[in-house]
């Protein structure tokens, strides 16, 4: 029996603006979404989110906090994803996954790039829980 898998993802924030990557091949390809995978045997979830962001990303952050989780069902797939939310800190954005994404770019959270992917189309709509994320993030900076 097939089982649900666990995604790690992060919302990186810059002067006001969050990062977002260009999916390249397979599901969701040409669709945008935060920084993020599968969380590896063993890992805790944030260490999995900040090792995703430094993997896709080459950049550093800090004051990582607990966005939300989504649940992402597709037809051949099932995920539980929980989203982070972070300050850059250092570094400056690259793709380093050439095979895995076209480019990437700091969106404000109001105007975010279009199409979404899967699990931050989810939480960009607040079809996750906590769905209001977006007033405790502001309530924090």
């Amino acid at each position: 029996m097939d089982q649900a898998k666990v995604a790690v993802n992060m919302l990186v924030l810059k002067n006001g603006k969050a990062l977002f990557l260009k999916r390249k091949g397979g599901s969701g390809d040409k669709m945008w979404c935060m920084p993020g995978g599968h969380l590896e045997f063993r890992e805790e979830l944030a260490k999995g989110a900040i090792r995703e962001v430094k993997e896709e990303a080459n950049i550093k952050v800090k004051n990582v906090r607990f966005l939300c989780v989504s649940e992402d069902i597709y037809t051949k797939k099932h995920y539980v994803s929980v989203f982070f939310a972070a300050d850059h800190t250092s570094g400056i954005a690259h793709i380093t996954e050439k095979d895995r994404f076209y480019e990437l770019g700091w969106f404000s959270l109001e105007k975010p790039p279009k199409p979404l992917f899967g699990g931050t189309k989810n939480v960009m709509a607040g079809k996750c829980f906590p769905s209001d994320w977006k007033n405790r993030l502001k309530k924090k900076h």
